[in-house]
């Protein structure tokens, strides 16, 4: 892919670099350094000498890796001015030129490419989240028949979700007006957003949506159970009850939310 001197500069760096001094290193000690009186002053020059090509090799290195980026010098030395235009270039040198030049633009496209992707994201992500309606615990029942007889009368049907959480924490059961993390986490990944959502108890949560059928209730409740956060997906069990399919009271509702869960 490099050109033909640029592989030959990054050969002779490594090479200057890492071979040639354990080369030389494995050759003192096993021929001289055993019948030498004086073995720190072998080993001391020894190693002088391996500072001395170690850097030369990084000299070389450095020199053909900024070749490489700077890819419009590497163009000017290899085809010369315009006075020395008329000389005989390698024709499979200039090839390998232009399939470095052809692989940079690609990869620099590439770059561009994620890099636009990942500013749409975050400025996805950077629209502050508004959580449905919070609704009293005291108005809950009210709430459900309301939603249901509007239902009924639209012909429409309507997803009613519940979350409880098998471990929760003192703040979270001594304020009934707090979300708690997980499930804002968890809404915030789900595309469907409840119409409302309301503490029935401490770690027991409902929530509803409308004019969705009992397979979307479903798909629904199944994103939401792989959008818990850990450790709260092992410990949160979710309910979906569609209307007026699964049940027709209030009274059936609120039982189908504590026992009924996603498989």
């Amino acid at each position: 892919m490099l050109p033909r001197g640029v592989r030959l500069r990054m050969v002779t760096a490594f090479a200057l670099m890492a071979v040639i001094p354990l080369l030389a290193g494995v050759y003192v000690v096993t021929s001289h350094v055993t019948r030498s009186h004086d073995i720190y002053a072998v080993l001391c020059i020894l190693l002088l000498v391996c500072i001395f090509l170690a850097c030369v090799g990084f000299v070389v290195m450095r020199s053909t890796v900024w070749g490489v980026v700077d890819i419009a010098r590497t163009m000017d030395e290899l085809l010369g001015s315009e006075q020395s235009a008329s000389r005989n270039i390698n024709a499979r040198e200039l090839d390998r030129v232009e399939r470095l030049v052809l692989y940079m633009d690609d990869q620099v496209r590439t770059a561009r490419r994620k890099l636009d992707q990942y500013r749409a994201m975050m400025r996805q992500q950077s629209l502050r989240f508004r959580l449905p309606p919070l609704v009293p615990a005291s108005l809950l029942r009210q709430r459900v028949e309301d939603v249901t007889r509007e239902a009924e009368r639209n012909h429409y049907p309507v997803g009613f979700f519940s979350w409880r959480n098998s471990l929760v924490t003192p703040e979270e059961a001594a304020d009934d007006t707090r979300v708690p993390q997980w499930l804002y986490e968890m809404l915030k990944r789900v595309n469907c957003v409840p119409d409302a959502i309301c503490r029935a108890d401490a770690g027991y949560w409902v929530g509803w949506v409308t004019r969705r059928n009992p397979q979307q209730v479903k798909t629904i409740a199944e994103a939401m159970q792989q959008a818990l956060p850990p450790p709260h997906n092992s410990q949160v069990l979710i309910g979906a009850w569609s209307h007026p399919t699964d049940a027709v009271t209030v009274r059936q509702l609120l039982d189908s939310f504590e026992h009924r869960g996603v498989r």
